[in-house]
């Protein structure tokens, strides 16, 4: 089995590389760049961090540091459970009071979801099967039933309920990663205020989505999967698969979290000797894979059946693979007209958009620097904005333009804007020093959230790109970079010792 031993270290080494390697540009990108969704057209402005920004940003960075450094000598007698709670509480005031404050309906993808769940909880067939959305989208299906089920339950349509269900979501995801780092050094001081203060976490509760909701059954899926990997009980991996079912279901891009845990089983099944466990883990890991996807897509084709959709109606694929490699009057891989062909006649997209693939990835090739900076920009533009777009989606439709101009010219705006560009760096260097530091003993926990990160970077330079789409992959380094910060606090304190 020495062949497997290697293989394991060669795969550890590329996730290592590839983490590190993507790491450091996202440190690097955030440092200098910010990426802003400016007017209702979407349009993104990718501009240069201004001195100021940049000196303050790693003024609050190293204070943050320096402050809890301090904060780590001072042995103070205290609750640590009933502060968590109470910074639980706060946070819930605050999402609810912002909910309240920003009154934003559900929009454009999110109004569609949103009205077929209320049609299917209602139990109005007929009003589904005349919207075309479905028909198109039919991956939506999961989030239209979910939502559906939500309303069905507590007795309401009214958005709200998903709204004020983000914010649960939220909390969950936060305990989720805290639970699944508990055990690890790491600092948790770092940990809960890079979570409860991450601005854009918090306004995109408004958002009537999958998105949160999904990230907290996926969080819980890995805490599970890493529970049965040290304890071998079957109810653990079980409940995983559920979970990301659950998640798949919710918002399909949570798939590449379920793809990461089977590349994390895989690395466990990499160190058995034993042909038969070899077998056996195998086998279980296709089963992992079979519940946590299998299920949704069988409903998924029967409902299309049930719904009398046509087949050829849908989106395909293609589509959205040459949406990420077009130019648009958004930005570099951002939806864009290129798509309108498609939503017009979809029956002939199918043939249409993968000949149109291949002839992009021959301009790619004729002209390489172009190539690179074409995904430079959608890189920035996706994974460079201090706020994921949440601004953009909490402003209503009317009069856009105008507000988001005068938001953007405000102070406010601009103190945000400072203070996640010092998160970002936190995140993104934390996370970076905690994989550097720990490079020759890199445990498959901490592998699979490299692996996550990867997953998601790669997803999305091949697919269409938003900036709200890559936030779930930097919320789960959160964990990493408060591993890295304890790291770091540990080292700069053997530096004085030394110096004394």
């Amino acid at each position: 089995m020495h062949f497997l031993k290697k293989l394991e270290k060669v795969s550890k080494n590329i996730v290592l590389i590839l983490g590190l390697m993507f790491l450091a540009i996202f440190f690097i990108l955030n440092l200098f760049y910010a990426a802003t969704v400016e007017n209702y057209a979407e349009h993104v402005v990718l501009a240069k961090t201004t001195s100021i920004e940049f000196v303050i940003s790693i003024v609050i960075a190293i204070m943050f540091i320096v402050a809890i450094k301090k904060k780590k000598k001072i042995n103070l007698k205290v609750n640590k459970k009933a502060i968590i709670l109470i910074f639980l509480i706060l946070y819930v005031i605050v999402c609810v009071k912002w909910i309240k404050f920003a009154n934003i309906q559900p929009v454009d993808d999110a109004k569609s979801v949103n009205d077929l769940a209320i049609a299917l909880s209602k139990g109005d067939i007929e009003a589904i099967k005349s919207d075309k959305y479905i028909e198109k989208y039919p991956h939506q299906i999961g989030m239209v039933t979910v939502f559906a089920v939500l309303y069905k339950i507590f007795n309401t349509t009214d958005y709200h309920l998903i709204q004020y269900l983000n914010i649960v979501a939220n909390i969950f995801t936060i305990l989720g990663m805290y639970e699944i780092i508990k055990k690890m050094k790491f600092n948790k001081i770092a940990y809960f205020i890079l979570s409860f203060t991450f601005i854009p976490f918090i306004l995109l509760t408004t958002y009537v989505y999958g998105d949160y909701i999904g990230l907290a059954f996926a969080v819980w899926g890995v805490y599970f999967i890493i529970k049965y990997e040290k304890e071998h009980k079957i109810i653990y991996i079980l409940t995983s698969a559920i979970l990301m079912l659950l998640a798949y279901i919710t918002k399909m891009n949570y798939i590449i979290f379920t793809i990461a845990i089977a590349a994390y089983m895989f690395l466990y099944l990499l160190q058995e000797k034993e042909v038969k466990k070899i077998v056996i883990k195998s086998g279980i890991i296709v089963l992992y894979l079979i519940i946590s996807i299998l299920p949704f897509n069988i409903v998924k084709t029967y409902a299309n059946k049930k719904l009398e959709y046509d087949p050829k109606q849908a989106i395909p694929t293609s589509v959205f693979i040459y949406i990420g490699m077009s130019e648009s009057p958004r930005e570099a891989g951002w939806y864009g007209p290129v798509a309108n062909d498609a939503w017009l006649d979809t029956s002939s997209a199918s043939e249409k958009y993968p000949k149109l693939i291949k002839q992009r990835v021959k301009e790619f090739l004729k002209s390489p620097i172009y190539a690179c900076k074409f995904y430079a920009r959608k890189t920035i533009s996706g994974w460079s904005d201090p706020y994921f777009q949440s601004i953009w989606y909490n402003v209503g439709k009317e009069n856009k333009d105008e507000i988001m101009a005068r938001i953007l010219a405000g102070r406010k705006f601009n103190y945000g804007k400072i203070y996640q560009k010092a998160i970002l760096i936190l995140v993104f260097g934390g996370t970076f020093y905690a994989f550097w530091k720990n490079r020759k003993k890199l445990n498959n926990e901490m592998a699979l959230f490299l692996i996550i990160l990867i997953g998601g970077f790669l997803f999305h330079t091949i697919w269409e790109i938003k900036s709200r789409y890559v936030m779930p992959y930097v919320i789960m380094l959160i964990p990493m970079a408060s591993i890295g910060i304890e790291e770091l606090i540990n080292v700069l304190d053997k530096l004085k010792k030394e110096e004394r």
